[in-house]
């Protein structure tokens, strides 16, 4: 019979199996708080150590003219930053010691990238663990970064420590690499790599591309390194799709330069000059002066990011009387030899009277037909014209020829232009309307009615955008298709009567030796909202097309706010007379002797 354990033993081992029990009771807990409780933290823990997520950037579609000239494009470039924790490498590290590194590491970057000191080390000192330095640097920039972070010797052959805590990140850069060439139109993209204005805006959903991913696991070094062959996942990311334009860029250049010229010669507050392809609608041309860069557009303040071209409204005064000829050949009747009226200089209407601007008493116009009201501008004839065939009538040539609504022309923000109806027409708003007051229209509408008379009575669609890229590479060409607003005959005759506005009335300015051209100047006090018009402020303009019996080009000149002249006979036919022949000879129009000849007078 074996001894018994003396009593000493048995609470030995009843202690040591009581704390055994106790600690695999603890384990048990620990292990199912591990495995259970805290399974989902745990395992994303280990999914976030073990594994990468890296993006695949998109590239964003590229913006063309109509030949294929790249007006916008992206790159993949890189940013800087910092990681505020890892610019002192000492350890442990001081106060001072983190400053004194923050401020040498500010003295070596500042130069490279073109900031002062303070703006450096201010973000070198910020909370946190990321701090930007310099967003979508230039290449060159890049460089001597990467060089100032690399341990290099010095002249005198000592060690130069690099600097630390300098990271760089893959981002996508739009450029534009004509600068502010059709920068309104083109609009911008912002930091988020959205369309902010212009094309870049309407079209965003086309451009933009969709961005991939990348996950792979990585090693356990504080570098975490992909392990070779252990991709988990990969979403190859989508690019953008391409656009071509209907612009032209040497004619927009030329369109430019002309208007940018004119306001300095007029010292005006802006401008805007419009071409177009009569036939078909397409935009050749879009300039506005003053213009922005969008590859800075923060530089510029906000309100110069608008197309004043398609969001403003303005009264476009003797242009207008287009509408107004248009009415009475098309639907009262008359013809171009039809007299008209006998311009005294001025005509009463109920308790208002209208004039003809420096043609009273001697200079008054005297008798006129229909042609001669437009050949002359007379703004007495051109009322007498509107009374004559009545506000619906008027109206109706209005919606006709597009000015009861949008252009469509493809960009954010167009304007309508303000069109009271008819039943609200009194007569001096009829008289006035007929000369262009009292109502509001936008650059593109303007251009696109002259566009109908010079395309037989076709009023086009004007248009932007000319194809599209499709995901398999091919082009998809839009169509667009214009409807007719005037008879051949009705748009025959105002060819004819546009073209004697030119060689015996206030156009003269915009004759092109060697070609005929068609058209009608504009002077147009300022309205302002709700004051009336603001004296001695002015809006002359030029609207027209060339060749008049074969047109190629229909151009839209305003001067806005002109000094020392505001007549748009003055102002804006000259700009209209230069752009079209530099325009023509590009696209290769032949000039014809004597094809300006003065018609025998009426």
């Amino acid at each position: 019979m074996p001894p018994a354990s003396p009593p000493g033993m048995r609470r030995c081992i009843r202690a040591w199996s009581v704390l055994f029990a106790a600690c695999l009771v603890g384990l048990g807990g620990k292990l199912f708080t591990i495995q259970v409780l805290r399974h989902q933290e745990l395992a994303e823990l280990a999914k976030r150590l073990q594994t990468v997520r890296a993006s695949l950037l998109s590239t964003r579609g590229t913006i063309y003219d109509r030949n294929g000239v790249p007006l916008a494009f992206s790159r993949i470039c890189y940013s800087i930053f910092a990681d505020p924790e890892e610019i002192d490498p000492s350890e442990p590290p001081s106060r001072e010691s983190r400053r004194r590194a923050r401020r040498a590491a500010a003295a070596r970057l500042a130069p490279v990238l073109g900031r002062p000191d303070s703006e450096i080390e201010a973000a070198l000192a910020k909370q946190g663990r990321f701090s930007w330095l310099c967003r979508r640097a230039d290449d060159r920039i890049v460089a001597q970064v990467r060089e100032l972070c690399k341990t290099n010797k010095g002249p005198d052959g000592k060690k130069i420590e690099g600097l630390h805590g300098i990271g760089f990140k893959s981002e996508k850069k739009r450029l534009y690499p004509y600068g502010e060439l059709a920068g309104q139109t083109l609009g911008f993209v912002r930091h988020d790599h959205t369309g902010g204005a212009g094309i870049e805006l309407a079209l965003d959903h086309i451009l933009s591309g969709r961005d991939g991913y990348l996950v792979a696991e990585v090693d356990g070094s504080s570098r975490r390194r992909v392990i070779p062959g252990r991709r988990l996942e990969q979403v190859p990311p989508v690019a953008g799709r391409d656009i071509h334009l209907t612009i032209d860029v040497r004619i927009q250049q030329m369109a430019e330069a002309a208007v940018r010229e004119a306001v300095a010669r007029w010292d005006a507050a802006g401008g805007t000059v419009i071409v177009l392809d009569p036939l078909t609608g397409e935009v050749l041309a879009l300039a506005n002066y003053p213009s922005m860069d969008p590859n800075c557009y923060r530089d510029y303040p906000p309100e110069s990011w608008r197309n004043a071209a398609i969001t403003c409204v303005y009264e476009p005064g003797s242009t207008f009387k287009l509408v107004a000829a248009c009415a009475a050949l098309e639907y009262a009747g008359l013809t171009p030899d039809t007299p008209v009226v006998n311009c005294t200089g001025s005509k009463a209407i109920g308790r208002h009277t209208i004039h003809c601007v420096l043609h009273g008493g001697t200079r008054a116009h005297g008798p006129l037909d229909l042609r001669g009201v437009i050949v002359k501008s007379c703004n007495v004839g051109a009322s007498t014209m509107a009374l004559a065939t009545g506000a619906d009538t008027l109206h109706k040539s209005l919606h006709d020829l597009g000015f009861t609504q949008r252009t469509g022309i493809g960009l954010p923000a167009e304007a309508a232009g303000s069109v009271p109806p008819p039943a609200r027409w009194r007569d001096i708003r009829v008289a006035n309307v007929a000369f262009g007051q009292g109502i509001t229209v936008t650059p593109p509408q303007l251009v696109a009615a002259y566009c109908a008379v010079a395309g037989g009575g076709v009023l086009p669609r004007v248009h932007l955008v000319d194809r599209i890229r499709r995901a398999d590479g091919s082009s998809r060409k839009l169509r667009y298709e214009g409807r007719r607003a005037l008879l051949p005959e009705t748009a025959d005759a105002l060819v004819s009567i546009l073209r004697d506005a030119i060689t015996q009335g206030t156009g003269k300015l915009a004759q092109v030796d060697g070609f005929t051209v068609a058209g009608k100047t504009g002077t147009a006090q300022k309205a302002t909202p709700d004051l009336g018009y603001a004296s001695g402020k002015y809006i002359g303009s030029f609207v027209g097309f060339a060749p008049a019996e074969d047109p190629r080009i229909a151009l839209l000149v305003i001067v806005d706010e002109p000094k020392g002249g505001h007549y748009g006979g003055v102002v804006a036919a000259p700009v209209f007379r230069d752009v079209a022949r530099r325009a023509l000879a590009y696209l290769g129009m032949p000039p014809r002797l004597l094809a300006q000849a003065p018609r025998p007078a009426h």
